[in-house]
């Protein structure tokens, strides 16, 4: 399994270099422009309404109140302060490195744009790299959770669905190009598998024998 993650890692690394090289380069323009006129061809004012509400949710109102919701669950109720403080770290770490990568690349936002929906730089989708983190962090503590495995699916499903729901509507509304997008939610799975690594380092230090406990000092 940690062998897996490696790869994955190093996979997800690879693909986000690749896609960040294409945008500097500009040669997204007709892949991004395909995706934008397919999702056209669903709008109405019903998909409109549809869309606000699932861009809402990768906001960064909603995200920070959901993180702030799980850290208080986590440190006040379930006393497990690792949790916590992972959530909070998951957010603060994906927000650095999205401004940064804004500042960095410095993509424009789509002309197609509604004016004065966004301000700051397109690549890579905020909205994608909170939702996609935050709803990510989720899903992993549902998979570690106690939770059947039939739950365990069902919801990770709901959330994942949520957060491609999130990727489209950014593309729908105009506010960002699909390579921004899939930019966001690459970032996202990398962080979110080196915390995972590094949690994995953290037990095995804890306790390298898996079955024995280690001997207190």
């Amino acid at each position: 399994m940690k062998n897996k993650k490696y790869i994955i890692a190093f996979i997800l690394l690879v693909l986000l270099i690749t896609n960040t090289v294409l945008v500097i380069l500009d040669v997204y323009k007709p892949v991004d422009m395909a995706v934008r006129d397919f999702l056209l061809n669903f709008y109405s004012a019903t998909t409109d309404k549809v869309m606000q509400i699932f861009t809402f949710l990768g906001s960064t109102t909603w995200i920070i109140v959901l993180a702030l919701a799980i850290f208080f669950f986590f440190l006040l109720y379930e006393k497990k302060q690792n949790f916590a403080f992972a959530t909070a770290g998951v957010i603060i770490i994906s927000t650095i490195l999205n401004q940064v990568t804004k500042i960095i690349i410095r993509r424009p936002r789509p002309s197609y744009m509604p004016i004065g929906l966004e301000s700051s730089y397109s690549y890579p989708s905020g909205h994608t790299m909170a939702s996609a983190s935050l709803y990510g962090f989720i899903i992993y503590l549902i998979c570690k959770s106690g939770i059947s495995k039939g739950n365990k699916i069902f919801f990770s499903s709901i959330l994942s669905i949520i957060v491609l729901l999130i990727m489209t509507s950014r593309i729908y509304l105009g506010a960002h190009y699909f390579s921004d997008v899939i930019g966001g939610l690459l970032f996202s799975s990398l962080l979110l598998i080196i915390l995972s690594i590094i949690e994995d380092k953290k037990k095995y230090l804890y306790n390298p024998t898996p079955g024995i406990k280690p001997k207190k000092k």
